[in-house]
């Protein structure tokens, strides 16, 4: 899995192979984070989706900028 940690911001996570079992859990466990769903996206979801997911983390960055 790949994640990105923003200090005193918060967590993009991207989870492969999502089985619904494991987001009902991921969800459950952190009940304010952004979820998106590719159920067409594979291992390599940013061939797969890139221009979706870059949009999806532009726009969260943009929300929450990293302190300088």
């Amino acid at each position: 899995n790949l994640s990105f940690y923003l200090k005193e911001i918060g967590e993009i996570k991207f989870l492969d192979d999502c089985d619904d079992v494991a987001l009902a859990e991921w969800r459950r466990r952190f009940p304010e984070a952004e979820v998106h769903v590719f159920p067409r996206g594979g291992h390599y979801i940013l061939e797969d989706e890139g221009e979706t997911v870059v949009a999806l983390i532009r726009d969260f960055l943009e929300r929450h900028p990293l302190m300088t």
